[in-house]
Order: C-alpha cells, then sequence, then structure tokens
C-alpha cells in the first residue's frame, strides 16, 4: 500500500468529536490534542518518508492514526480498540 497524502483532524473537528464522546470507558483523551496542538494536520509522503523528532512529539501517535484509518491489522492492543475509527 503506498500513500501519497494522509490528513490529520484538525483542532476544531477533534474538539467536537470529544465532546460527543461518553467518557465511561476511557480514562484520556488521547491521540486527540497530540498532533493538532502542534499544528501538524498532513503527511505529504515521498519514495523514503522520514519522520524525527523528540521523546514525546508524536512520531508514533501519526503512524497509529495512519494505521487505524487504513485498518491494518497488528498485534498491538492499541489497534484492537474501535477508539479512532470515527476521526
Amino acid at each position: 500500500m503506498y500513500l501519497t497524502e494522509f490528513m490529520f483532524p484538525d483542532d476544531g473537528r477533534e474538539f467536537d468529536f470529544i465532546l460527543r464522546i461518553q467518557r465511561t470507558c476511557y480514562d484520556s483523551y488521547y491521540p486527540f490534542k497530540v498532533l493538532s496542538k502542534i499544528g501538524f494536520s498532513r503527511i505529504d509522503f515521498e519514495p523514503v518518508t522520514i519522520l524525527y523528532g523528540g521523546n514525546g512529539c508524536g512520531k508514533t501517535t501519526a503512524l497509529n492514526v495512519i494505521a487505524q484509518k487504513l485498518g491494518l491489522s497488528r498485534q498491538t492492543p492499541f489497534n484492537r480498540s474501535n477508539f479512532l475509527r470515527t476521526i
């Protein structure tokens, strides 16, 4: 599978979604506000794309969101939830 770009939800869209969440099954809002708070809204992919940055800047979060939206099957607990299917 090859992607040319990927768009992440902006701050407003995340906020609207958070207002609709019933807080009975989640104890945090992860991954909301991780990427939007730094203005990260789009990745344009090249033949080789490198994500780099310090600890906690959102590299793994971005990859997890992309994997979830593409429906990729992995063995991690993150991808066995339906938390991100609506964003």
